[in-house]
């Protein structure tokens, strides 16, 4: 065997017409390639071992590229590769990263497999106590939309719940009524833009509780008043008791303090008709008003009722006639002789009912205007329903116009019916002379 030893080699070639002098080829006696070096591109200078292919490669950077598989004992430092193989162990005194993991782990050590007990789909699973075992509640499922409980089964919290962050359900202190210390709470307490409540039921809308304007609605959702009820037929409300003593319903108004009463009104929607019960503090009493500030019905404490606007008349003195319809020298005087409601038309003696009902009609006369028989009766509809006749013409003492009649009774009639006191002509009437004669006309009820 010979050795051949060099001190020194190098070759130098001009790069813009490069030649196979940038290239060092070693063989074996038999002509194989033991080492080939390429260096004809600037920068890299690729070798080849046992090939005149250039397997590693080598750059001003320092890198190294080797094609082909790389066995070592060891390896020193940091391996960063794109894949990686490895038909044997690797063992990482480390942390092992990595975005996936493959192979099905089945000789992987150190890992405890974890049992769940009644397993089914959807059910929630719960811990049981027991190491590496679990439990699928069949109680409690979710299906990716509802979550649901089972019958008799129930959520305790002594936290509110919430709805999009705002508490609508919950129990707090509450000792304003005695004999109890907490309140279930529905609704949000907070301070938040959920201020009113809504109820519905079967699909529609039940009740609202507006927060903001301190009303309740019922089937409204829109309270125009403390308590707005509304019913697109009749709106009803009922109150009822069992109480065996037949009180119906008991409605307290207040003035501030509980023991000082207020006034109790029914009103429409302007406030101008309405029934009213107490005097805000005073006697108690009794009003209906229909429109402006006249008493349609008043009761005073003392149970007295009136009626201002009864229609009414009273009149006196005879006046001659029409169609022997009576007229009256006075029917509107500042007291005494009236005409509430104008029913009764002294040009005509006629008085006209304004609605159906029963009325009293009663008049009289006391003295004649001649010595002749006078008589004095009432009509119906312009029909004479009754005549009474006194004898004028001698008297035992000669005072014969000294003669009187009179009569006083209740007639049912309908709405625009007409009544009216009648005379007869050719006979005496009775005397000019206002006190003398009356007649009066009102509604009974």
């Amino acid at each position: 065997m010979s050795t051949l030893r060099i001190s020194n080699i190098e070759a130098k070639s001009v790069p813009a017409s490069a030649t196979t002098d940038e290239k060092i080829k070693i063989t074996n006696s038999s002509g194989d390639v033991l080492v080939f070096l390429d260096g004809k591109t600037s920068g890299i200078t690729t070798v080849g071992i046992n090939t005149t292919d250039g397997n590693i490669k080598f750059d001003a950077n320092s890198n190294v590229v080797v094609t082909g598989i790389i066995t070592a004992t060891k390896f020193v430092g940091t391996i960063e590769p794109t894949d990686l193989t490895v038909s044997g162990k690797v063992s990482v005194g480390g942390s092992v990263t990595a975005a996936t993991f493959y192979g099905n782990g089945a000789n992987l050590t150190g890992i405890t497999g974890t049992t769940i007990n009644n397993n089914a789909d959807n059910r929630l699973i719960t811990g049981s106590g027991t190491a590496n075992t679990l439990n699928a509640e069949s109680d409690i499922t979710y299906d990716g939309t509802i979550l649901a409980l089972a019958g008799g089964k129930y959520i305790n919290s002594t936290s509110p719940y919430r709805v999009a962050g705002h508490p609508v359900l919950g129990y707090d202190n509450f000792t304003d009524i005695s004999g109890g210390s907490y309140a279930t709470r529905l609704g949000s307490t907070g301070t938040s833009t959920l201020r009113s409540t809504q109820i519905y039921g079967g699909g529609s809308h039940l009740a609202t509780f507006d927060g903001v304007n301190s009303r309740l609605g019922l089937r409204t959702t829109t309270p125009a008043k403390d308590l707005h009820v509304y019913n697109p037929s009749v709106s009803t409300v009922r109150i009822e008791t069992g109480d065996s003593r037949g009180q119906a319903w008991d409605i307290l108004s207040t003035n501030g303090a509980q023991n000082n009463t207020g006034t109790l009104s029914f009103r429409d929607e302007s406030g101008a008709s309405y029934m009213e019960f107490g005097a805000n503090g005073g006697s108690p009493q009794f009003r209906v008003r229909n429109g402006g500030s006249n008493d349609l019905l008043y009761i005073d404490s003392s149970g007295r009722v009136t009626k201002p606007l009864q229609p009414s008349f009273y009149g006196r003195g005879y006046n001659g006639t029409n169609n022997n319809n009576w007229k009256f020298d006075a029917v509107a005087a500042a007291s005494g002789e009236h005409n509430q409601g104008n029913h009764f038309d002294n040009n005509t003696g006629i008085f006209t009912c304004p609605v159906a009902g029963h009325y009293f009609i009663g008049g009289g006369w006391g003295f004649t205007e001649d010595l002749n028989y006078c008589m004095m009766g009432f009509r119906y509809n312009g029909n004479t329903q009754l005549n009474l006749w006194e004898d004028g013409r001698s008297a035992p003492n000669g005072n014969a116009k000294h003669v009187s009649a009179s009569f006083a009774l209740v007639i049912q009639c309908n709405a625009n019916d007409t009544l009216s006191f009648v005379h007869s002509n050719g006979y005496s009437a009775p005397s000019t002379q206002t006190q003398y004669a009356w007649g009066s006309i009102y509604l009974v009820g």
